[in-house]
C-alpha cells in the first residue's frame, strides 16, 4: 500500500459532487460565455471539476499520462509534476480565454503557470465549488450534483450508483471476478462508515493541508460520504481492481483510517520483489536472512546504517519498484535521490546510494527483468498466472505490469475465497476495501483476542499458499486499531 493513489480521472457522471443550487446556476451562466466552436458543456464542465479535484495527492502533483487527455495535449508536451494550482490556472484560462496550454511554460521546479490564478475568467465559480465541497452535503442549501443538477436525493442517488455500475467491467479472471462480486455487493450501510468519523476527517484536512490542495481533499471526501461503497472495474492493461472514481480506495492514508476506525489493515510485504527472487532464480543473490527476516530486514541489516528502517524502506522500494517493471537503472537512481530528499530533507548520503547503486541483487534483477520484457515482446502470446492471455501487442512493460499483479491474486486467492465463505455463513468479518497488493477487514467482535486470532488465520493463508507456489510472502498487519 502506498500514502497515496492517484484517482482515475473519472467521466463526469461517475463523480458525486454536490454543489448548492446557487453555485450550481452560477457555473451554468458561466459556460453559457462560452466561445469554443468544439467545445460543449458538458466536457468544458469536466475541465472547471477537474481544476477543483483532479489532484488530491499530499505530494501535490499528478500524472501526466492520465492529464493529457483532459487537457488534450500529447503528455510530451508536458513537463514536471503538475500541482493543483497549476492545473486550474492553466486549464481554466484555456476553456475561458481560448489559450492553448501548450504556451504555458510548466516546469517541475515551480509548478506554476505565468498568469496569477485568481486572473482567469471563472475563478468566481471554482471559488463557490470549493466553498460549498467544504461542508457536508446535506448541509447545502437545495444541494445538487454539480454534473448533472439532479437534487441530491434518492433519485440523483440511483442515477449516480447506477453510472458508476455501468462503468464496471468484468474480468474474465475467475479469481478476480468473485472478487469484484463481492466487493461490489457492499452498501452504504455494510462499509459501517458513521457520520462522526467524517467530521474527524474535516477537521484533519483543515489541520494538515495545504490551503491550496484543501478543496481537493474536500471534494474527494464528499464523494465518498455520499457513495462511501466503491465500485471496483478492471483494464485491459492491469488486472488490478480500481474504483470508478475518486473512493476509499485512493483517498490518502490518514483520511481512509480515519473513516475506517476499526478496520484492520493488510497487506503483502515485498510481494513483488520477493516473487521475482523467486521466480527468477535469484536466491543466492539475495541477504542469507531474507526468508526469515523478509527482504527489506535482511537487506537493511547489511547496509550502512545511515537512516532508520522506516526511511530505508521507502527508498528502497522506490528504487526498486521501476526495476522490476523494466525501467533503466538511471531511472531508479533518480526516484532513489528524489525519495531520499522527500524523506529527510538531503541529498542521500554517498555510502548508501552506492549501497544501491553496486547491489548485485539489483542489477541481475534489473538484467533478469528486461531479458523477460524482450521475450515477452518476441511475438509470441504470453499466459498469465491467472489462466487469461494477454497480448504482446500491449507492449513487453505492460505484460511484464499484468503477470506482477496477476501473482498477488493468486497469492491472496485463499483469502479471497474465504470472505466469500464467511460471508454466506458466520459473517464474522468482511474484506471492505480492496488496495492491490493488500485489503481492508471490518471483525464483527471488538474482544483484540478474538480479532488477532482471525487476523493469524488469514496470515497462516497466504503463507501455506506462498510455500505451494515457491514465493516465501507474508501477510503483514499495517493498522490493527484496538477496540473496546
Amino acid at each position: 500500500m502506498t500514502d497515496y493513489q492517484q484517482p482515475l480521472i473519472s467521466p463526469v457522471e461517475w463523480s458525486g459532487l454536490a454543489v448548492s443550487r446557487t453555485t450550481y446556476d452560477a457555473v451554468q451562466d458561466r459556460l453559457s460565455l462560452i466561445r469554443h466552436e468544439d467545445a460543449d458543456y458538458l466536457s468544458c464542465l469536466q475541465r472547471i471539476a477537474f481544476c477543483v479535484i483532479g489532484s488530491v495527492s499530499n505530494r501535490v502533483a499528478t500524472s501526466r499520462d492520465s492529464i493529457a487527455p483532459i487537457i488534450g495535449v500529447h503528455k510530451s508536451k508536458m513537463y514536471g509534476p503538475l500541482s493543483l494550482t497549476c492545473l486550474i490556472s492553466a486549464l481554466t484560462s484555456s476553456i475561458f480565454q481560448g489559450a492553448n496550454v501548450e504556451a504555458y511554460e510548466i516546469r517541475s521546479k515551480t509548478s506554476t503557470v505565468l498568469s496569477d490564478i485568481d486572473s482567469t475568467p471563472a475563478w468566481n465559480e471554482i471559488q463557490l465549488i470549493q466553498k460549498d465541497v467544504r461542508r457536508r452535503f446535506s448541509d447545502l442549501d437545495d444541494p445538487v450534483y454539480l454534473f448533472s443538477g439532479n437534487s441530491v436525493g434518492d433519485y440523483g442517488l440511483r442515477e449516480l450508483q447506477k453510472a458508476r455500475n455501468a462503468a464496471v467491467q468484468l474480468t474474465d479472471s475467475p479469481i478476480i471476478r468473485r472478487l469484484q462480486v463481492y466487493l461490489n455487493g457492499h452498501t452504504k450501510q455494510s462499509m459501517g462508515i458513521c457520520d462522526e468519523r467524517f467530521e474527524d476527517a474535516r477537521k484533519h484536512i483543515i489541520n494538515e493541508y495545504a490551503a491550496d490542495l484543501q478543496p481537493a481533499v474536500f471534494a474527494h471526501l464528499q464523494s465518498i460520504e455520499i457513495t462511501p461503497a466503491p465500485r471496483y472495474t478492471t483494464t485491459p492493461t492491469s488486472p488490478r481492481l480500481h474504483s470508478v472514481g475518486n473512493s476509499l480506495q485512493n483517498v490518502p492514508r490518514p483520511i481512509r483510517r480515519l473513516l475506517g476506525a476499526d478496520w484492520i489493515e493488510l497487506d503483502l510485504s515485498a510481494a513483488s520483489l520477493t516473487t521475482a527472487i523467486s521466480v527468477y532464480g535469484l536466491e543466492g543473490d539475495a541477504p542469507a536472512t531474507w526468508r526469515e527476516q523478509g527482504i527489506w530486514k535482511s537487506m537493511y541489516d547489511a547496509t550502512v546504517r545511515t537512516v532508520t528502517f522506516d526511511v530505508f524502506k521507502t527508498v528502497a522500494k522506490d528504487f526498486c519498484t521501476p526495476l522490476l517493471y523494466g525501467r533503466s537503472f538511471g531511472y531508479a537512481r533518480q526516484e532513489l535521490r528524489k525519495t531520499y530528499l522527500r524523506e529527510c530533507g538531503s541529498e542521500i548520503p554517498p555510502p548508501l546510494y552506492h549501497w544501491f547503486k553496486e547491489n548485485i541483487l539489483f542489477s541481475r534483477l534489473a538484467a533478469k527483468t528486461a531479458q523477460r520484457i524482450k521475450d515477452y515482446e518476441s511475438g509470441r502470446v504470453i499466459r498469465d498466472t491467472l489462466g487469461g492471455h494477454v497480448s504482446p501487442g500491449l507492449g513487453g512493460k505492460t505484460v511484464q505490469h499484468i503477470r506482477i499483479a496477476a501473482r498477488e491474486f493468486v497469492l491472496l486467492e485463499p483469502v479471497i475465497d474465504e470472505a466469500i465463505r464467511i460471508r454466506e455463513s458466520t459473517q464474522t468479518w468482511k474484506i471492505v476495501l480492496w488496495q492491490h497488493d493488500g485489503f481492508s477487514i471490518h471483525v464483527k467482535s471488538k474482544d483484540p483476542a478474538r480479532r488477532a486470532s482471525i487476523v493469524r488465520g488469514l496470515q497462516t493463508l497466504v503463507k501455506v499458499r506462498g510455500e505451494e507456489i515457491g514465493i516465501p510472502v507474508s501477510l503483514k498487519v499495517d493498522s490493527f486499531p484496538n477496540q473496546k
